[in-house]
């Protein structure tokens, strides 16, 4: 009814295994014919086998297929770190259903490569440099941040007030200087010359988009003066017109006295 397994020779004592009908014996215990022992196949359960008695060494690499592990039966605290790297995932075996939505993959741990391919997302995309070789279409709104920037308000302080704690070293320029600038530089004032932005190698939506605000500004600021001037020119022509009149009628008065006197 049961098969010598081994014997302690230290103390004698015997280990033997009965047959059932989940454990089954072959074999006469010679040397050339061994015993052998086989069980069932799903004979043993989770419950049978103690805590940690089966561990890493004692399963030969290849014994375990993906065919023997039940959804959800590894839990992510059963997992060693550095256990599973990217050489032990086969192409194509997760899927986005396996990541869940909460998971915050870092960026640093993704090496993504889109190709030709179009990188479309409903949300945010946030980093330090964003960059691309291609179009890009943006139907909500583009944000910039720099430290530094400050916004160009100090186009009217200078002008009314004659100095501007915002920005101390602008100068508010007036048309003729600007005319002299552009005809020897062939750019504005404070904005960079073509050959400055390609030597940069790329154009700062940020810095140019405060620029620009900056030059309406000081147009805004050229165009109330010229419209001052136009309105002065205005009042003084009408001013000469009314002498000019005045001037007619005198005359008119003059021609008439002359000829009552011949």
């Amino acid at each position: 009814p049961y098969v010598l397994v081994s014997v302690d020779s230290s103390d004698g004592s015997e280990t033997k295994v009965n047959g059932s009908a989940t454990v089954s014996v072959s074999g006469s215990g010679t040397t050339g014919n061994p015993y052998n022992i086989a069980v069932t196949p799903l004979s043993i359960n989770t419950a049978q086998i103690a805590d940690d008695a089966v561990t890493t060494d004692k399963i030969l690499d290849g014994q375990v297929q993906k065919d023997d592990i039940a959804d959800e039966a590894i839990e992510a605290a059963k997992i060693k770190n550095g256990a599973v790297t990217s050489l032990k995932i086969a192409n194509g075996t997760i899927a986005d259903i396996d990541i869940s939505n909460s998971a915050a993959i870092a960026g640093t741990k993704i090496s993504p490569n889109f190709g030709t391919l179009d990188i479309i997302t409903t949300g945010n995309i946030n980093g330090n440099a964003v960059t691309t070789t291609g179009n890009l279409f943006v139907g909500g709104t583009i944000s910039t941040t720099a430290s530094g920037q400050v916004h160009p308000d100090y186009v009217f302080q200078k002008y009314f007030l004659g100095n501007s704690d915002l920005k101390e070293s602008y100068d508010f320029q007036t048309l003729a200087q600007i005319e002299a600038f552009v005809k020897k530089h062939h750019h504005l004032p404070g904005i960079q010359s073509s050959a400055e932005i390609k030597k940069q190698g790329f154009w700062d939506l940020g810095q140019a988009s405060k620029l620009n605000l900056e030059k309406i500004e000081e147009l805004f600021l050229h165009t109330i003066e010229q419209e001052k001037k136009i309105d002065q020119l205005k009042t003084e022509n009408e001013s000469l017109s009314a002498e000019l009149q005045s001037l007619r009628k005198d005359m008119e008065e003059i021609k008439a006295l002359l000829k009552n006197k011949h």
